[in-house]
């Protein structure tokens, strides 16, 4: 659970940073903390903690349309995500972006690869 405590920390931070009022943060584990809460329609998955294909059944079975964005981070991940959206009928796009970050090497700047990550997103109905 520390983990959702310092995500919710960020969450915060960032609110207070760039004056946004409207952000009301639920602390818990998905699909846990999804229940009783007003049906979405945009979700956005950044992580799961292996209870992906769970999450994604609760919040579709919710949703009558809106669009659901998972990051996934590992292939195994991103395939998880696939078929757990494409039971439920979405229509999947699947985008990979990659980052570089410099570092000098022999008094010449390089760009060293971090790994990808894959942006799955689907509109339903």
């Amino acid at each position: 659970m520390k983990k959702t405590g310092n995500a919710s920390k960020n969450i915060r931070d960032n609110a207070d940073k760039f004056h946004i009022a409207n952000v009301e943060i639920i602390e818990g584990m998905a699909p846990d903390a999804l229940k009783g809460l007003p049906v979405p329609d945009r979700v956005f998955i950044g992580g799961s903690s292996g209870r992906l294909k769970e999450t994604i059944d609760t919040i579709s079975d919710a949703m009558q349309s809106g669009i659901i964005v998972i990051n996934a981070i590992s292939i195994e991940t991103l395939n998880d995500a696939k078929q757990a959206l494409a039971e439920h009928g979405f229509t999947i796009s699947i985008s990979e972006i990659a980052v570089s970050r410099s570092k000098s090497i022999a008094g010449k700047t390089h760009l060293s690869a971090l790994n990808p990550v894959f942006i799955i997103t689907e509109k339903g109905n």
